[in-house]
């Protein structure tokens, strides 16, 4: 409030869309960037009354909603990183993020590190197949047949009676 105790509106330009809000709706996250705005800011524009952020005003939405509601939610096809880029320009924690949406913000960074797994494996597992290859074919045939089922018809053949054992004991609990 302002000091006739009237209800101050804060008009913010984010990428060209308007917002705006109570004062006080910013003072949801104190630590954040919003909830210390003021006429002596860089980003406050005095002519027009508004404060300025060159920003995604899609993700803005989301950012002023979390005001709003003291909560993050955060769509679903938002990217986790792009999102906490945002978390971080704006100074709000991720903690404040509601559980729903914790596997949506963090999705993306367990899918970067499972990539980084895969390729480091995929590099080894050649690494390995050449240097069988150079030392003796009858291991690097041997390693096809184990590693590969396509590698030959007898590789499918074992690996599906290896899959039809496993099923039958897991889901029949038939003893092998």
């Amino acid at each position: 409030m302002d000091t006739h105790g009237e209800l101050l509106i804060i008009n913010l330009n984010v990428g060209g869309t308007r917002f705006q809000c109570y004062r006080h709706t910013l003072d949801t996250f104190p630590d954040s960037k919003l909830a210390n705005l003021n006429v002596q800011s860089t980003y406050y524009n005095a002519e027009k009354n508004e404060f300025f952020f060159d920003r995604n005003p899609v993700l803005f939405q989301c950012i002023l909603d979390a005001f709003r509601k003291g909560v993050i939610h955060m769509p679903r096809d938002i990217c986790g990183s792009t999102f906490k880029e945002e978390l971080l320009y704006w100074k709000i924690p991720s903690r404040r993020m509601a559980p729903c949406c914790w596997e949506a913000l963090y999705r993306c960074e367990n899918d970067l590190n499972t990539m980084k797994t895969l390729v480091h494996d995929l590099r080894k597992g050649r690494q390995v197949m050449a240097s069988l290859e150079v030392q003796s074919p009858w291991k690097h045939k041997i390693w096809q047949f184990l590693e590969d089922h396509n590698s030959s018809r007898a590789a499918m053949v074992s690996s599906w009676v290896t899959v039809y054992f496993y099923l039958q004991h897991t889901l029949l609990d038939v003893p092998i």
